[in-house]
């Protein structure tokens, strides 16, 4: 319960300094509330998973490292435009196929480094966090996703292995 209690002060003091940070406008300030969101976003996943204080600070290391290295790979994402020709929309597409093995290859990396600290309902649980967050695992910019940005299109619920009707 005081694990808690800590984690939820120290989530909402990270989750104020946005606010603060406003006031400066150089980029210096930005990247430093930009990880300051990434270290409250952590904790708040640690706990939403129920993750122990040790083991909360051994993720924390894991999974900041893992976000660093997917926007490190969303940066290369290049938006589709409106209008791009036949060859532009087909190297598009391809540029995707790579992009996706990128970040296949991360999840997997990350996914083993996980394993060491948490359990595999653990690491579940931290991949329908950042789903139910509006990310997919890895993702870090949603607005790079959707059919609008070349992404899949998605109607209703996903389903995996077979179905009962």
């Amino acid at each position: 319960m005081k694990n808690r209690i800590i984690i939820t002060l120290a989530v909402t003091a990270l989750c104020s300094m946005p606010a603060a940070a406003q006031e400066h406008h150089g980029k210096a300030e930005k990247a430093v509330s930009h990880a300051e969101m990434a270290k409250a976003r952590t904790l708040e996943i640690a706990s939403k998973i129920g993750l122990d204080e040790a083991t909360t600070a051994k993720f924390s290391e894991i999974y900041l490292q893992f976000l660093k290295e997917t926007g490190e790979v969303m940066k290369d994402v290049k938006r589709p435009e409106p209008g791009n020709s036949d060859e532009e929309i087909d190297r598009n597409i391809r540029n995707n196929f790579a992009f996706s093995r990128k970040m296949l290859d991360l999840r997997e990396k990350y996914y083993e480094k996980f394993l060491t600290i948490m359990t595999p309902t653990q690491i579940q649980n931290l991949y329908k966090q950042e789903f139910e967050r509006g990310h997919r695992f890895g993702a870090g910019n949603p607005q790079h996703h959707g059919p609008q940005n070349g992404g899949p299109q998605h109607h209703g619920p996903r389903h995996y292995g077979p179905q009962k009707r």
